[in-house]
């Protein structure tokens, strides 16, 4: 199992650190793991699984196909849910919270910001790449997310 994690690590082109931070770990932790120094709990297991739509029968066995077939609203859902839950950094906790109740004047709002910026908008493109923010760009957005509300 330990290798399956690193080549998942490898397969979305994140260094440990970078895939530690999306899974609210150290670097040291996947490092540990992926040695087989560490198993990895059946927590992380679930994170993984969901954070990077990998499939658990995979990870925990090799059998099937690695990626998960879900939706993008699945997706979407599924991170925000996952970092509400875990509650370990509290600007992508803030960060999920408020796009989880974002309302749609504010996405019309949020989505015209980012035309300016010449993004492609639409809610699911947006929220793909709101999954992969680290945490200052999290703490970038969290702020004009927070002038969205108090505009309106």
């Amino acid at each position: 199992m330990n290798d399956r994690i690193r080549t998942i690590r490898v397969y979305l082109g994140l260094t440990q650190e970078e895939f530690a931070e999306k899974l609210f770990m150290k670097r040291n932790s996947i490092t540990q793991i992926e040695l087989g120094n560490r198993n990895p709990s059946n927590r992380l297991i679930k994170a993984i699984c969901d954070i990077f739509s990998i499939d658990e029968n995979w990870i925990r066995t090799g059998n099937g196909d690695m990626i998960k077939q879900t939706n993008d609203e699945d997706t979407i859902n599924t991170w925000i849910d996952t970092v509400l839950e875990t509650k370990m950094n509290d600007i992508k906790h803030n960060l999920a919270l408020n796009l989880k109740n974002m309302g749609k004047d504010n996405w019309t709002i949020l989505c015209d910001m980012a035309n300016i910026l010449n993004c492609d908008c639409n809610k699911a493109n947006l929220l793909k790449s709101i999954i992969n923010l680290n945490e200052s760009e999290c703490e970038i957005l969290y702020a004009v997310l927070n002038g969205i509300k108090n505009k309106i």
